[in-house]
């Protein structure tokens, strides 16, 4: 009687170590690869967990930052996601399977702000390729290309912004996801409040741009932490170099004449292979 009843405690016990730890046993949706100050992700069993670099989030996920915290995700559908200080998304679906010609990836921004450059395969169908990011009052679909979207709830009431970087953005109404769609060039925005219609496109001024980008940015501390971290770890020398604005946009215009990248149009970045590995530090120098 005792053997059985140790072996029915046993078998107990594994079956509730199963239940209770499903997200163990899924395939990461991605993971960290930056990390400013703290945040922390709430699984789908109810655990909580504080997230460093190179920890994994997973489908059902719910990310949270910190005061003055950033993080970034690098999910598996070679999306990057940041999100700014006080931010809370969730990752609702992730299905990234090329070659069945399938991509479904699903976030909610409930609060805070978030950007995201969109990258990999997509296919000519949108039926086979979806990416959204909701909000309580918009739904922003991406098809390659970056985005930058801020949830504010002020007074019970939330307005979102979403904003192009790069590509083509179609923003709707979560209270008329199938009327008006208004499609985002590059650096055109759209503001949807609570219980309303996205408003027409409008141009970014560098003031709100900046606005938008500021606390997406990690500060320079924390970059040059995680530098010296990838150079000890890698036992890497990296070359600093010295560069004026103009001195980068002409860098970069010769990068994307050689048609080795589409910042543009990130869509067009499919299956590239990486490029040799050449850690180099750019301080671009005000005048």
């Amino acid at each position: 009687m005792k053997v059985l009843t140790s072996l029915g405690c046993l078998t107990l016990a594994v079956a509730l170590g199963l239940a209770s730890g499903p997200a163990r046993a899924l395939e990461p949706a991605g993971t960290v690869a930056e990390i400013e100050g703290s945040a922390q992700a709430t699984h789908t069993d109810g655990q909580s967990e504080a997230l460093a670099l190179n920890a994994s989030v997973y489908v059902g996920d719910r990310i949270a930052t910190g005061p003055r915290s950033r993080v970034s995700i690098l999910l598996q559908d070679d999306s990057l996601l940041t999100l700014a200080p006080g931010t809370k998304l969730e990752i609702n679906e992730l299905v990234y399977k090329p070659q069945q010609s399938l991509r479904r990836s699903v976030f909610s921004l409930v609060q805070g702000s978030m950007m995201a450059v969109v990258g990999g395969w997509f296919s000519s169908s949108v039926e086979e390729s979806q990416w959204e990011v909701r909000t309580p009052t918009a739904v922003a679909g991406v098809r390659g290309s970056s985005l930058v979207a801020d949830v504010q709830n002020t007074g019970g009431r939330s307005t979102s912004t979403v904003a192009s970087l790069g590509g083509l953005i179609g923003v709707q109404a979560l209270v008329d996801p199938t009327g008006k769609i208004v499609l985002l060039q590059p650096n055109y925005f759209t503001v949807v409040p609570q219980g309303g219609l996205p408003s027409d496109a409008q141009m970014l001024d560098a003031d709100m741009l900046q606005e938008l980008l500021n606390s997406l940015i990690f500060s320079q501390s924390a970059l040059d932490q995680r530098g010296d971290q990838f150079r000890n770890t890698q036992g890497l020398q990296a070359t600093t170099i010295y560069l004026t604005p103009e001195a980068l946009a002409s860098l970069l215009g010769v990068v994307l004449s050689q048609g080795t990248t589409h910042w543009e149009d990130p869509s067009q970045v499919i299956f590239q292979e990486p490029a040799p590995l050449t850690p180099v530090s750019i301080r671009v120098v005000m005048p």
